[in-house]
């Protein structure tokens, strides 16, 4: 930047760079911790924006070699900024939701088929390391209630909608265990993580 330029014109930067659906997005780990970074083109140069697990501005600098720079191990590119990343308050309202959802197996199906999108919401975000150390604490808990009273839960999906027809349509893979709460209604297998998967 010129030597002239002021924390408001840094500050302008970054927030052309994070709202670029063009951007770049990487994981950056170090030392066990996954920091969501960004890169854009400003002014002909490339710039790299970390955050780290909570959100906040790690860092900020220009690459003299972008290539060479983000070839190195620690940075796994997770593709572009458009229409895939969700900003950490959005996170956080639909984790507040699903939270709220799984504690009431005896509402109408659909608002248990919109909970499972839900969480499928927030299974995207976790697959790009966006979600804080909390918001997995949250989630794991929230998942733990859900896998217990798989069984109710079923039994209200049941009576309005066919949930191996949904799951197919959201060509939902195994891992994604919501989506077979008809195999955990009579089959529940829970891992040494409490995590529950279908047997």
């Amino acid at each position: 930047m010129p030597a002239n330029a002021t924390l408001a014109d840094y500050e302008q930067i970054i927030t052309t760079i994070v709202n670029d659906p063009q951007a770049r997005v990487f994981v950056y780990r170090h030392n066990q911790r996954a920091y969501p970074t960004v890169v854009s083109v400003i002014g002909g140069e490339h710039w790299l924006v970390m955050l780290d697990e909570s959100g906040f501005l790690e860092s900020a600098f220009v690459i003299d070699r972008p290539e060479r720079y983000l070839m190195r191990p620690q940075f796994q590119e997770s593709g572009v900024l458009e229409g895939s990343t969700m900003s950490h308050e959005e996170i956080d309202r639909v984790l507040t939701a699903y939270e709220t959802d799984v504690r009431f197996p005896e509402a109408s199906g659909m608002e248990l088929l919109d909970m499972l999108l839900k969480r499928s919401e927030i299974a995207q975000a976790d697959r790009e390391q966006l979600l804080t150390v909390e918001q997995r604490r949250r989630l794991a808990a929230a998942d733990r209630v859900l896998a217990l009273q798989a069984r109710h839960f079923y039994a209200s999906i049941q009576r309005i909608a066919d949930l191996e027809v949904w799951r197919q349509h959201e060509g939902a893979p195994p891992e994604e265990w919501w989506w077979y709460l008809d195999v955990l209604a009579h089959t529940l297998v829970v891992a040494a993580d409490d995590t529950p998967v279908p047997a």
